[in-house]
């Protein structure tokens, strides 16, 4: 090395093709200059500030050739913003904060007490302590009359004190279907299930009072 010459003057004078970087910018990173303590061969190592105030080195190639563009910040903070966009409005995937996982419906809740890490609920328990007015506690479940996972109105679930097995009472899910079908039936409709009713009633020979 010539007197008063420093290393990018010589691997100028050297090397014909080399290109000064310091002062460019990469994504996050600035070169400051060369690192001289990670010179091999004929590798040039540039001594970058990323815009988080880290100071490191990376090869020549790395920096032109679509390499990192941060300290690895970057891909922290984007990858935390990804995450966080997964639950909200701006991400393409919203659902408006609903989904069905196993059958049951989950809303988006992240401040109720059996929230998921993705800070999403069971409705069906929502609804229930809304229903209550207090907390749903260990060892009590809610049960789905109809035997509908999803179907979470008020009149569709029961608290119970504990565990139950699976499916439904028959009885009970026959006469949920039964006031279901009542309940939007015009007048025309009643008239001719009631008629229907009362001839198998009759063609049984049950009571009246059994029904």
């Amino acid at each position: 090395m010539k007197r008063g010459e420093n290393l990018r003057q010589k691997r100028g004078r050297l090397n014909p093709k080399f290109i000064d970087k310091t002062g460019l910018r990469f994504g996050r990173l600035t070169v400051l200059d060369i690192d001289e303590s990670k010179q091999f061969g004929n590798g040039v190592f540039w001594k970058c500030k990323c815009d988080c105030g880290k100071i490191l080195s990376h090869r020549s190639g790395d920096l032109t050739n679509l390499g990192p563009k941060s300290c690895g910040c970057l891909h922290r903070e984007t990858t935390g913003a990804m995450a966080r966009l997964r639950l909200r409005e701006k991400h393409p995937m919203w659902k408006g904060g609903r989904l069905i996982a196993g059958g049951y419906v989950r809303i988006l809740n992240p401040d109720h007490p059996r929230a998921n890490r993705a800070g999403y609920v069971a409705e069906h328990i929502v609804v229930m302590e809304k229903k209550i007015g207090r907390e749903v506690l260990p060892g009590e479940t809610i049960h789905h009359i109809n035997g509908v996972r999803s179907d979470n109105r008020d009149e569709n679930l029961e608290l119970w004190d504990s565990c139950h097995g699976s499916g439904q009472r028959h009885v009970e899910k026959m006469a949920f279907h039964t006031q279901e079908i009542i309940s939007k039936a015009s007048d025309e409709e009643l008239r001719i299930i009631s008629a229907a009713i009362e001839k198998r009633i009759s063609e049984r020979n049950l009571p009246t009072s059994a029904v």
